[in-house]
């Protein structure tokens, strides 16, 4: 496992960026820059950097896919969760 200079893994300081990034710029945003900081890596010859950048995208679409699949479950759930007005 890779660590930075503070100390804390690699991982860890990738999450943090990624939640970070979410919360400011919201999820879609997040990742097209996200996306454009790992091409600006890659064409700077800064592979370490392009690296990371790959890992914190990464984060990014896993968080839009439990979102999603968390909306979708809820939708699902809603009809058993309302009260029937039939009845009564």
């Amino acid at each position: 496992m890779s660590s930075t200079a503070g100390g804390l893994p690699a991982d860890a300081n990738e999450h943090s960026l990624a939640r970070s990034m979410i919360e400011v710029h919201g999820m879609e945003a997040a990742a097209a820059v996200a996306w454009a900081n790992n091409r600006a890596a890659t064409r700077a010859a800064q592979l370490v950097q392009a690296e990371s950048w790959i890992r914190v995208l990464g984060v990014i679409q896993r968080c839009q896919t439990d979102r999603a699949m968390l909306r979708q479950r809820r939708r699902s759930l809603a009809p058993l969760l309302t009260p029937d007005s039939t009845q009564g």
